[in-house]
């Protein structure tokens, strides 16, 4: 479980309330990928569709709402995320499940899934006393099933599954592709009517010290039980083929008894804590102040016309000189009227963070270093219209230190495109400062003499790939 008191940014406001947990003034939820429908984080396959009404008659209020099943014979629907739980951390992720309202005469439930399963998002099971998660490989199915099957069931395509159903509505945790007795992981818990025409609130809990998960299903007036809970030696390696990072979702089936079932999110972002990496360092976007690695911090490469100015040297936004939070914990600076804002709205959208080709915001005009007396730059191309001849003072004559010098502000330079590297070196008499763009490579080159006072010992082409600024003492142009 999160920590209730881990405040990432220091602002005074914890992760677990603050809208901008790393103050770059990008919405967590925003860096997290959800932007207002359940196709952000999961895909919705077969009968499932995503729907926004309330069978239960209440005025609709959740946008992240599933109906698995209609109330109709042989349907089947699964959804899955399209990112990774991780098991290696504590998680708590909170759903509500609608069951519908046909007690007695109604089927088949539905099961919350985490799985390995090859197939990934197109991952399916077998339908009616399988709940459309039995049979799904590498996998844990938390049911919430709605008719008594029996104890097993012998039909195609995979023979003699047991069950050791109750007569109740019940919830069970199981092993998704173990059919014998050894893959009933917890028993049977009766749940009493739960096709009531109500929301049931269900909680899922991990802990990753103990290794227990566990989930718990409101009945009603608050009241919650334990549906199941199991303590694993190594739940990665057992059930999981050894991945700790699995898809979780859902599944839901009718045959010839129905229900229409429904799964829903109150809160998308808060309450289902999956994890987007955009560079794979381990740090979650969310919490990274540079979620590409480009070097350039995502408070600067926001949606907003942040600044250097107005950033603290980790690429925080720096509230204690810039207007402080407001109390969501977002930074003021973003906020509508004032400094930074573009759009009118609260918080910076996402810009070019999660874009590592692109380092908007950073661009540098810090001189070159230099030792002695930096010669001028005699050479140049500029958009902007200042050019200067036979004046030390003007441009490019008063950048130093370099072969040439290169602005604008709103077009693009354009060089020679080379498709390969071997065409590269094989360019004849390459000259110092020769610059080409190395197609197979994908990046910029330019030639530079391996020894300056001999040019006939020759030289080698180099890719340009650091920027002039590596104290991230970034300038805007």
């Amino acid at each position: 479980m999160h920590a209730q008191t881990t405040d990432t940014d220091g602002d005074g406001i914890p992760d677990v309330t603050d809208v901008d947990s790393d103050n770059d003034g990008i919405p967590d939820c925003v860096e997290r990928g959800v932007t207002g429908n359940m196709t952000d984080k999961f895909s919705v396959n077969s009968d499932a569709v995503q729907v926004y009404d309330d069978p239960t008659g209440t005025p609709a209020t959740y946008q992240y709402q599933v109906q698995l099943t209609p109330n109709e014979n042989n349907k089947r629907g699964q959804i899955w995320s399209r990112s990774t739980i991780d098991f290696a951390n504590s998680f708590t992720l909170t759903f509500q499940a609608y069951l519908g309202k046909n007690d007695g005469s109604g089927a088949d439930g539905i099961a919350a899934v985490f799985h390995n399963d090859p197939d990934g998002i197109n991952a399916t099971g077998v339908d009616g006393y399988g709940i459309g998660a039995i049979g799904i490989k590498y996998g844990i199915i938390l049911e919430l099933d709605t008719y008594y099957n029996g104890k097993n069931w012998n039909t195609p395509p995979l023979g003699d599954v047991i069950l050791d159903d109750i007569e109740e509505d019940h919830g069970m945790i199981r092993d998704s592709d173990d059919y014998t007795q050894t893959g009933i992981i917890t028993p049977a818990v009766s749940l009493g009517n739960i096709e009531d025409n109500k929301w049931h609130n269900v909680i899922i809990t991990w802990n990753a010290t103990t290794k227990t998960l566990k989930y718990e299903v409101e009945l009603g007036n608050n009241t919650y039980i334990t549906a199941g809970e199991a303590t694993f030696t190594d739940i990665v390696r057992d059930y999981f083929n050894g991945a700790s990072k699995v898809r979780f979702g859902y599944t839901a089936s009718t045959g010839g008894l129905t229900n229409d079932q429904r799964i829903k999110f109150v809160d998308l972002c808060r309450d289902f804590p999956d994890e987007l990496d955009t560079d794979g360092d381990g740090i979650p976007d969310h919490l990274d102040l540079d979620s590409d690695n480009d070097g350039c911090p995502d408070s600067l490469e926001g949606g907003d016309n942040v600044t250097p100015q107005m950033i603290l040297p980790n690429g925080r936004i720096d509230i204690a000189n810039q207007g402080g939070i407001d109390s969501n914990g977002v930074p003021v600076i973003v906020n509508p009227g004032h400094a930074a804002d573009v759009d009118g709205q609260v918080a910076q959208g996402i810009g070019a963070s999660k874009d590592k080709y692109v380092t908007a915001g950073c661009a540098c005009l810090k001189d070159p270093q230099t030792t002695g007396n930096a010669l001028p730059v005699n050479f140049g191309i500029t958009s902007l219209g200042r050019a200067k001849s036979n004046d030390t003072t003007g441009w490019p004559m008063a950048r130093k230190g370099a072969w040439m010098a290169l602005e604008a502000q709103s077009k693009g330079f354009v060089v020679n495109r080379i498709p390969t590297t071997a065409e590269v070196e094989g360019i004849a008499n390459p000259q110092q400062g020769m610059m080409v763009y190395d197609q197979e490579a994908k990046c910029l080159k330019i030639y530079v003499l391996s020894n300056t006072a001999n040019p006939a010992e020759g030289g080698k082409w180099k890719c340009l790939q650091y920027k002039a600024c590596p104290d991230n003492s970034f300038m805007t142009p």
